[in-house]
């Protein structure tokens, strides 16, 4: 069973929730009778806190880039603070589930399991940029490291498309099939593939060259 263990990177959280969890944070950890040698003093998280909230409260009302760029230093200052204790809870409670709960910090959310990906959709062959090109596109399918496409010209004695050699990208716009011959009717289609394997065929599309 996985070992339950709190957040140590609170980079996504969003801005305005920051200032918020450091103030649960340090209301939780100041009286407890488990964490009590911290490796930052809870004035420090508070300090960092409210020069955080401070900084983005100018640099979101029209700050300069110069406010930006102190508010992003400011909350970097207050995220290092979020992992060090972070990752002395988790050292702390040992996987103990009120232990960490008790610390105010959020909790690790449990891997989902990866499932094979689906079935890409909205998969569209375009005139491409320039004479002699075609542009593939489709919808972006989550949990998806690559996709592999076909595409074909020509068919067999049976009808039968003959399929070209697969073909790879990490893309979903902006893939290029070339050269292609004007006045011919292309095909293509795609698939998505992650480490449980692969979906199936996309249905296919086609279009005349020009």
């Amino acid at each position: 069973m996985r070992t339950k263990k709190v957040r140590t990177n609170y980079e996504g959280v969003k801005l305005d929730e920051l200032h918020t969890l450091a103030g649960k944070v340090v209301d939780c950890l100041r009286d407890s009778a488990i964490f009590v040698d911290l490796p930052i003093e809870l004035i420090e998280l508070e300090t960092l806190s409210q020069d955080f909230q401070a900084k983005w409260q100018i640099a979101k009302n029209g700050g300069s880039k110069l406010d930006n760029a102190l508010k992003d230093e400011a909350k970097d200052a207050l995220l290092l603070a979020f992992s060090r204790l972070a990752i002395y809870v988790n050292q702390k409670a040992e996987g103990n589930l009120a232990t960490l709960l008790s610390s105010g910090f959020y909790l690790e959310v449990d891997p989902t399991p990866s499932k094979t990906p689906k079935v890409p959709v909205l998969v569209q062959l375009l005139d491409g940029p320039q004479k002699g090109q075609l542009l593939l596109k489709f919808r972006k399918v989550p949990a998806t490291w690559l996709y592999e496409y076909q595409y074909a010209s020509e068919e067999d004695a049976d009808g039968q498309l003959l399929w070209s050699e697969l073909l790879a990208t990490t893309k979903t716009a902006n893939n290029i099939l070339a050269p292609v011959q004007a006045g011919v009717t292309y095909y293509v289609r795609v698939r998505a593939r992650n480490g449980k394997g692969v979906s199936d065929w996309s249905a296919v599309v086609s279009l005349l060259a020009r």
